[in-house]
């Protein structure tokens, strides 16, 4: 078991397929190998190397001592949806850049066939195969990016923001929210806002 950086961790799936991949944890302690997944991650696998070598008291004493948050945390709350347009699939760009304009707006599957003039089926298979999600996966990562960027700078209430990006019902998003960023939009709101 290892772990990336969130950014990369496509692309290190895609150059090792057997490797067991935990792109969530920031770090892996696991069969004797130690990884971590981000930049500024060597500071959480010092304090690893350091409860695995001496104790988990006194990791948590020089935490203490360092002012450094070993609290629980995971990559997942700082995932930021990041569209790859560079796949080659003009169709697809077409159908993702509308996406981008209108994800505020109610779309369907068939509203977007009829705007890139291809069948529903089609769109589908093509939108998989180039962004390895559906259609509606791509939009709900859409409209969550921009509930986050609308949580960490405003102060309009949570449910706002969800009419806002294109929810029409708040406990659903709020279900979504969690599943995507491991966070509730409050708790989101706490650890990142900048107010």
């Amino acid at each position: 078991m290892c772990t990336t950086h969130w950014r990369i961790a496509d692309h290190f799936m895609a150059t090792f397929p057997t490797a067991k991949l935990d792109a969530k944890a920031i770090v892996v302690n696991g069969e004797g190998v130690i990884t971590a997944g981000g930049r500024m991650a060597w500071i959480d696998l010092v304090f690893e190397i350091i409860s695995t070598l001496s104790s988990p008291t006194i990791a948590l004493s020089l935490s203490k001592e360092m002012v450094v948050d070993t609290g629980y945390r995971e990559q997942g709350f700082y995932h930021q949806f990041s569209p790859k347009k560079d796949h080659g699939d003009a169709l697809v760009v077409k159908a993702q850049n509308y996406l981008e304009n209108h994800y505020s707006q109610p779309i369907s599957l068939s509203d977007l066939a009829s705007h890139t003039f291809v069948s529903q089926r089609t769109l589908q298979r093509r939108f998989t195969q180039a962004l390895g999600m559906s259609v509606i996966d791509y939009l709900q990562k859409l409209r969550l990016h921009h509930a986050c960027q609308q949580i960490e700078v405003s102060t309009r209430s949570i449910a706002d923001i969800a009419f806002n990006v294109g929810y029409q019902n708040v406990n659903a998003f709020r279900k979504i929210f969690r599943k995507e960023y491991g966070l509730s939009p409050v708790e989101y709101r706490k650890r990142f806002a900048i107010n």
